[in-house]
């Protein structure tokens, strides 16, 4: 049997036991990458916009999220209290029972649904 391979498909190797595999999150500055992930384009969010129906992000350009896709939102948003941030962010304080004082972070993705256009989508969070 052939095994493992990476680096498919242009440069193929056999991948040892030990090997480490990389692996590649999509986000801002990874979209639209190649099949290798180069060659790739970014999509920023340049504005959000609660409404009641949810909140509208607005990027830099087609972030080509499909509905059904999940989104997590970074550090770099401001404005409301600690606990709307946390939400619209998807990411939430936690003790984790080990008597440290060191709060860790469990994160919930928000759902993504197409917007009023190629650049805009829509999380379910008012």
């Amino acid at each position: 049997t052939p095994g493992v391979l990476m680096g498919c498909p242009s440069a193929c190797t056999s991948m040892a036991a030990t090997s480490s595999v990389p692996v590649w999150v999509m986000s801002e500055s990874t979209v639209d990458c190649d099949d290798m992930w180069r060659d790739c384009r970014s999509a920023p969010i340049l504005q959000v916009t609660a409404g009641s129906e949810g909140t509208e992000l607005l990027f830099d350009g087609d972030p080509l999220l499909a509905d059904g896709d999940a989104i997590v939102l970074g550090d770099g948003l401001s404005g409301g209290s600690s606990a709307e941030l946390s939400t619209l962010r998807g990411r939430f304080p936690y003790r984790d029972g080990s008597g440290s004082d060191t709060a860790e972070t469990h994160i919930v993705a928000h759902t993504v649904t197409r917007g009023s256009s190629t650049s805009t989508r829509r999380i379910p969070v008012a």
